[in-house]
């Protein structure tokens, strides 16, 4: 299948055993690795993002005081 033209592959070596894992959870989750992987990502991304802003704000607010 074609990749559309707003992705990009990214290759990732892990332990055999924890694609084994990762290949249990995307199953549970009825998604393939690849998409399962994908959406973690992107969660954890927003995660950090949302930290940085949070602290920022607090770090700006003290420096404010």
């Amino acid at each position: 299948m074609p990749m559309s033209k707003d992705k990009a592959l990214i290759a990732v070596t892990v332990p055999k055993e924890f694609k084994a894992q990762l290949e249990q959870m995307a199953k549970q989750e009825k998604r393939s690795l690849s998409n399962y992987i994908s959406i973690i990502l992107e969660e954890h991304v927003k995660q950090k993002k949302t930290q940085n802003e949070f602290f920022g704000a607090i770090f700006q607010q003290n420096d404010n005081e």
